[in-house]
């Protein structure tokens, strides 16, 4: 475990249970490689779990829905080169960039803009073609 890391429900479980056997707060700490402080508030804390799963944490809302954040997701699909703006335009959403990075991010979808490259019209496609054609035998 590292520091911050929310604890399993099945070592909670484990924690409660060597509680209810006899064991001491030290003896339990030591057992699981826990610190004590950590032993004291799950068992705390065990009597407002359902299952040993934490409870849902506070916070703001989320601003978008499923929905939304796959629709974002079609239209980065379709339009490779849209910016932050466009895609709030397309979806009506008042989200930051941050979220919108957040929600890409979740798709794997990071440095989705396109590369910029020069168009190519006929005669340069042509000409493009006759020169690979010309030294396609070089070594």
């Amino acid at each position: 475990m590292g520091r911050g890391k929310e604890l399993t429900p099945f070592l909670r479980g484990r924690i409660v249970g060597m509680r209810e056997s006899g064991r001491t707060l030290r003896e339990t700490a030591e057992a699981l490689h826990q610190p004590l402080s950590t032993v004291k508030t799950t068992l705390r804390r065990a009597s407002i779990r359902t299952e040993g799963i934490s409870q849902p944490r506070s916070g703001q809302p989320l601003k978008s829905t499923a929905r939304d954040r796959r629709r974002i997701f079609f239209i980065i699909k379709r339009f490779p080169d849209a910016t932050y703006a466009k895609i709030r335009e397309e979806t009506g959403l008042e989200l930051s960039n941050s979220s919108l990075y957040r929600i890409l991010q979740d798709f794997n979808m990071k440095h989705w803009i396109q590369k910029k490259r020069p168009l190519l019209d006929a005669d340069h496609a042509r000409a493009r073609l006759d020169w690979c054609l010309e030294v396609r035998n070089w070594t």
